[in-house]
């Protein structure tokens, strides 16, 4: 086992825990976040899946019940 099979682990594992390569970029050190993007980027498959879960879940999120107080029903007026 080599220094920077521990270092890919240590990325992959991060990037499964939070999808958020800018964290991950400054954990490992790296000046520029092509690099983290470059080298494990595409390793997680899962990270995409998480990614695409959330956003389908916030478009796809019911929408929360609208609810009027007696009050307010008796005092409107028609028309």
């Amino acid at each position: 086992m080599r220094w920077h099979d521990l270092r890919h682990t240590c990325a992959a594992l991060s990037l499964s825990i939070t999808p958020n390569l800018a964290a991950v970029k400054e954990r490992l050190g790296h000046e520029n976040i092509a690099t983290t993007i470059d080298l494990y980027g595409k390793r997680v498959p899962s990270v995409d899946a998480a990614l695409a879960d959330g956003v389908g879940a916030s478009i796809f999120a019911p929408a929360p019940p609208v609810v009027v107080s007696p009050l307010t029903a008796a005092t409107r007026t028609p028309g």
